[in-house]
């Protein structure tokens, strides 16, 4: 945008003539204005210091904000390769993506922990999403579906050819060449199951 543009948006904004402001992160730095109800990411952030730093322009007031984070498989390797030439930007983005990933622990207290700080639990007074739902998750041994995912893996390198994490999902799932499919044991698992599987192995160590 045109600096003279941003500068009149700015100013709608600040005195709520603007309600909506979509933008990059650039934008929020430097903010201090109290009233923000909600910051909402329309993917993860690079790191949890920078999720924390963005979220955290809500709610200056003391009074309730909502922080909300989408995300979906291919943002994870978009911002990978912006990471890639910073010296632990691999490292933040796999600590974010277990943040996200996170299904049964307080996310206050994931956030305290990683600032080397103590939380209790009961703090939260049911403010983050896993605190405030029931815990309806189960836990699910996933060895088969991994051993399958490396098998695909294996068939590739045995055949020379480079697999994306998106490629990998989608052999995995059926799709692609029908010479591979023939040698594969392709996944009953819905597409955000699967995705779930190689998000899961991405983040114990198993790929890279």
């Amino acid at each position: 945008m045109d600096p003279e543009d941003k500068s009149r948006i700015h100013r709608k904004w600040t005195s709520n003539k603007i309600q909506v402001v979509v933008a990059t992160v650039a934008f929020g730095m430097g903010i201090d204005k109290p009233d923000v109800r909600f910051v909402i990411h329309h993917s993860i952030s690079k790191s949890i210091e920078n999720y924390y730093q963005e979220s955290g322009r809500a709610g200056r007031d003391d009074l309730p904000a909502d922080c909300i984070v989408y995300f979906g498989f291919a943002d994870i390797f978009r911002i990978s390769t912006m990471v890639v030439m910073e010296n632990t930007g691999q490292q933040k983005l796999k600590q974010m993506l277990e943040y996200c990933q996170n299904i049964d622990r307080c996310r206050r207290s994931l956030m305290a922990v990683h600032f080397d700080e103590v939380w209790d639990d009961e703090g939260c007074e049911q403010m983050c999403d896993t605190c405030r739902q029931a815990k309806d998750h189960v836990n699910l041994d996933i060895t088969q579906h991994a051993r399958e995912v490396l098998h695909v893996l294996e068939l590739a390198a045995s055949m020379d050819e480079k697999l994306t994490p998106l490629k990998l999902l989608e052999a995995w799932m059926g799709r692609g060449p029908a010479k591979r499919r023939k040698m594969i044991q392709t996944t009953a698992l819905s597409r955000p199951q699967a995705e779930a599987v190689i998000v899961r192995l991405l983040l114990q160590g198993y790929l890279r």
